[in-house]
């Protein structure tokens, strides 16, 4: 009985400590930069790439020192619709403004209220034990991920399960124009089957930035190039997401047999305006664009207006030079534009032996985003 009273005791002294600095967010501090740096290399390590990219793409200072964050895995994100406009939300939402170790945070009952650090935001405790304990029908199942450092690293990460889409997602997705439904339903198909492929090869960061926006803003007919998982969490993401993703595709679905044939200093126009891709052509040693190496070629096979490869850094960010590896040396071979304006899709070629590929494996279940009030149903585990 002592022992029950001790452990209500303490949950209500961190719930104390919680409201106080949830009521205390007006002010933010400026987090260390080192603590960050520290934390951000821990979740790489464990994988967590995409939910990196969403740290990445706010300025530092908009994060709090202390914090807790709650992390759901690449490819639960990836089957998320998270819009760029809504990423520092969502992060305000899957963290709390205190660093708690796992041992801490089950303390707290079922039915205690946790603030997080977007104020009027708040997780349900359902506490079963060790290995059972949920916030807002969410299991935490991968607790004390970051373990190093003082502010953020003390502040431990932990994997969520089973993201749920938000219903305003769905309601979004039924409200469409009569005129237009036929084309976009064949149009969300068809990006629908490809981001599968991708999904399947483990490009889920690219798809969790696919994500972001809608069909309407790519090109029907496109080829995507797309660097890794891990990649992708050691770039600097500064500029609009949509810009990245237009300079990472071309308005022309080509199959790997395609852009073979292009000899070295061809050049090809992407989907941003005024930004081209020069060919490095080696044959069997390689082919590059703007330096970097086509690895993984022909993931998208689902659809014949949509191909995607995948690739070793990332294009046109200097940032990132050094994943632009050196070339084979080859004789100059006379160089050409390839028009993409109107290029009518071409029938796909025999299938291409895939390289390696520098993309990482990550097999979770589905899972939900944390949700208010805590009523969604619970997934299977």
């Amino acid at each position: 009985m002592e022992m029950v009273a001790n452990h209500q005791l303490a949950s209500l002294i961190l719930l104390m400590g919680l409201f106080t600095s949830a009521t205390a967010i007006t002010v933010i501090i400026r987090p260390s930069r080192r603590d960050l740096f520290d934390a951000i290399k821990e979740m790489q390590e464990a994988k967590y790439y995409s939910f990196v990219m969403l740290i990445k793409m706010h300025p530092l200072q908009t994060l709090l020192q202390n914090v807790t964050f709650f992390m759901p895995s690449d490819k639960n994100l990836s089957d998320s619709s998270l819009s760029e406009d809504g990423v520092h939300q969502f992060l305000l939402e899957h963290s709390i403004p205190t660093p708690l170790l796992f041992d801490q945070l089950r303390i707290f009952p079922t039915a205690s209220m946790i603030p997080t650090s977007h104020a009027g935001f708040m997780l349900n405790v359902s506490n079963n034990g060790v290995k059972s304990f949920y916030i807002n029908n969410v299991q935490i199942v991968g607790p004390n991920i970051c373990t190093s450092g003082s502010s953020i690293s003390i502040a431990t990460m932990y994997l969520l399960t089973n993201i749920q889409l938000a219903l305003l997602v769905l309601l979004m997705s039924l409200i469409t124009s009569p005129s237009s439904s036929a084309t976009n339903t064949t149009t969300n198909n068809n990006l629908y089957n490809a981001i599968k492929d991708m999904q399947n090869a483990s490009y889920f960061s690219f798809v969790m930035l696919i994500n972001m926006y809608p069909v309407e803003k790519f090109p029907k007919n496109v080829t995507f190039f797309m660097p890794s998982d891990r990649t992708l969490s050691q770039t600097s993401l500064s500029e609009s997401m949509l810009h990245f993703l237009l300079r990472h595709s071309i308005p022309s679905p080509l199959h790997f047999d395609h852009l073979a044939l292009l000899p070295t200093g061809s050049v090809i126009p992407t989907s941003q305006p005024g930004y081209n891709l020069r060919v490095s052509n080696y044959g069997k040693k390689g082919f590059y664009l703007n330096r970097i190496q086509i690895t993984t070629p022909n993931i998208c096979t689902s659809e014949t207006s949509i191909r995607c490869h995948g690739i070793s850094g990332v294009l046109g960010s200097v940032r990132n030079r050094s994943h632009a590896v050196a070339m084979p040396r080859q004789s100059s071979v006379a160089p050409m534009l390839l028009p993409l304006k109107n290029v009518v899709p071409m029938p796909a070629p025999a299938p291409f032996g895939a390289l390696k590929s520098d993309g990482p494996s990550l097999q979770t279940n589905d899972m939900r985003l944390l949700k208010r009030g805590g009523k969604s149903s619970q997934g299977n585990e």
